[in-house]
C-alpha cells in the first residue's frame, strides 16, 4: 500500500505468488510500472487508489504492507480501518513509519501532513482498528538520510471477531 516507485516490488514478487501494489499518484505508478516491466515481474498488479478507499475486495490480502505511507494520510484511523477490511482473518499487517519529530524543514520538504508518530500511539490506533498481537520495534540498522526521522515497524494480526 503506497507502493511509490515500486522499489520493494522485485523483492516481494520473488517471495509471494501474487503482489497487489496500490498508490494514489500516477507518476509513482508509472515509475513502479517501469520497474515491474524491466524486472519482468508477471505476478505484480498495479492499481491506482487511496489508503482510505483501497480498490480491493474485503479480505483479499494475506499480508498488508504499508511503508512510510500513514504519515501522508489525513486521518490515519480511517487508513487503519481500511487495512483491517482488506486482510483475511488471521492475516498479518506490517507498517513501517517514521517516529514523531520536530524538524520543520524535513516536514515541508516531504510535504507530510503528520510529524510522524509515537510508537505507542500508532500501536493503539492499529489495535483500535481490530488488529491483535500488535507490537512495535525500532529499525536501528536502516539506511536513511541524516536529517530523516528514525523508523519503526509495527506488526499485527487480524483476529476473528468475537461472537
Amino acid at each position: 500500500i503506497g507502493t511509490g516507485t515500486g522499489y520493494l516490488l522485485p523483492a516481494l514478487a520473488h517471495h509471494f505468488e501474487r503482489v497487489i501494489a496500490v498508490d494514489p499518484v500516477e507518476r509513482m505508478l508509472q515509475a513502479a510500472r517501469s520497474r515491474v516491466e524491466r524486472a519482468k515481474l508477471g505476478n505484480v498488479e498495479l492499481h491506482s487508489g487511496d489508503l482510505t478507499a483501497l480498490p480491493l475486495a474485503d479480505e483479499t490480502a494475506d499480508l498488508a504492507l504499508a511503508v512510510l505511507v500513514l504519515h501522508h494520510v489525513p486521518v490515519p484511523a480511517e487508513a487503519a480501518a481500511e487495512l483491517y477490511r482488506i486482510v483475511k482473518d488471521g492475516a498479518r499487517l506490517m507498517i513501517v513509519e517514521q517516529r514523531a519529530h520536530d524538524d520543520e524543514a524535513f516536514r515541508e520538504r516531504m510535504q507530510d501532513p503528520w510529524w510522524g508518530f509515537q510508537q505507542n500511539e500508532l500501536c493503539s490506533l492499529i489495535a483500535s482498528a481490530g488488529f491483535a498481537d500488535v507490537i512495535a520495534s525500532v529499525l536501528h540498522d536502516v539506511e536513511r538520510a541524516a536529517d530523516a526521522p528514525e523508523l519503526f515497524v509495527i506488526t499485527g494480526r487480524k483476529s476473528r471477531p468475537r461472537r
